[in-house]
């Protein structure tokens, strides 16, 4: 949950402006690679323009790019631990089983670390 505020913050400054800072891309990775849910193209492109499509499909390629960084198995645990929990992040990866059980293994130790050995 304390990355979603993160990402609404870095989002709405990342679309205050839609010249060449607008970089739907890395908005995309980001919001892939933190487990945010993928934004349809109204959140993304807040402002009638002629490129909506096309930035729009940035940002998608964007996010599938951040959920390959997410989704690999290796990396539940510690984004568990971190306070995350798994709601189909990496829906449909070979990794997924992998990912959502360290997941929610990390999540049990960050919400009861007193129940587990140091």
């Amino acid at each position: 949950m304390k990355r979603y505020g993160l990402l609404v913050i870095t989002f709405m400054v990342g679309c205050t402006s839609l010249g060449k800072d607008f970089q739907p891309f890395r908005i995309g990775v980001l919001d892939g690679s933190t487990g945010a849910e993928k934004q349809n193209i109204e959140q993304v492109v807040t402002d009638t323009i002629e490129q909506a499509d096309l930035l729009y499909a940035e940002y998608v390629a964007g996010f599938e790019q951040g959920r390959s960084q997410l989704c690999q198995g290796n990396k539940g645990y510690q984004w568990g631990l971190e306070g995350n929990r798994y709601r189909g992040q990496c829906k449909g990866y070979p990794s997924e089983p992998q990912f959502k059980t360290e997941a929610e293994r990390g999540f049990q130790r960050y919400i009861q670390p007193e129940d587990f050995p140091r």
